[in-house]
């Protein structure tokens, strides 16, 4: 997955994602969390950059599945569904603006 996430073909959502997406509503539960945000990032680039928006129809499951950490950010992050839409907004997530699950 990283390899093609990180191909230069994925540089400029990878920009938009993680540079020009306003990260500053991030608040962490505990301070150790902060340290996954970088990771957070980078799963939703995966999810992104693989289309994995909806369970696969022979096993109703998504591809990628984040760690605990992680979807304990992801979870932050819907919560607070302006911020979060305007993230699917400016990156356009899909072939169509499909938001992630």
């Amino acid at each position: 997955w990283l390899s093609m996430v990180l191909s230069p073909k994925h540089k400029p959502l990878a920009i938009k994602l993680v540079q020009e997406v306003d990260w500053a509503w991030v608040t962490f539960t505990t301070e150790s969390l902060h340290q996954y945000l970088p990771l957070y990032q980078l799963f939703l680039l995966c999810k992104l950059v693989s289309e994995d928006y909806a369970p696969l129809p022979e096993t109703n499951r998504l591809q990628l599945s984040p760690t605990p950490q992680i979807d304990a950010l992801w979870h932050e992050h819907m919560l607070r569904p302006a911020q979060y839409m305007a993230m699917h907004e400016h990156c356009r997530c899909g072939k169509e603006g499909i938001r992630l699950k």
